[in-house]
């Protein structure tokens, strides 16, 4: 059987998890995570992390990745006043444009490999998030 309740051990749960103080400490934390590790010189954001923050597969790219990226630097550059964040969500933004665009379809890659794309099939799944 398990611990008795007395013996459990006990967290520190935020009043409300909808409080504007525990929902902005919240994108704080998330942003720390990515912004030091994220982005890629050459175009775009890396994607792939281990819970500790290793990179992995470093060259493959997919829209929901790189779009959700997108909008949470935006809205997090937004939200903390921090201009920086702007600049790197119009770094990943200026990267859907110029190497997930299929310019010949109008359309969007849904995976890029290298910068390059790679799954060119156009998916209702991608494309909600762009």
């Amino acid at each position: 059987m398990g611990e008795p309740a007395s013996k459990k051990q006990k967290t520190n749960k935020p009043d409300s998890f909808f409080s504007r103080d525990f929902l902005v400490q919240h994108v704080r934390d998330i942003i720390s995570f990515y912004e030091p590790r994220a982005v890629d010189s050459t175009g775009g954001f890396f994607q792939s992390f281990k819970i500790d923050g290793t990179k992995f597969n470093p060259d493959f790219r997919q829209i929901v990745s790189s779009s959700r990226m997108v909008i949470n630097f935006m809205l997090a550059g937004r939200l903390l006043g921090e201009k920086k964040l702007l600049d790197i969500g119009k770094h990943g933004l200026e990267y859907l444009e110029t190497v997930h665009r299929l310019k010949d379809k109008d359309g969007y890659a849904f995976s890029v490999r290298k910068h390059e794309p790679e799954d060119k099939i156009e998916q209702a799944y991608g494309y909600a998030f762009i």
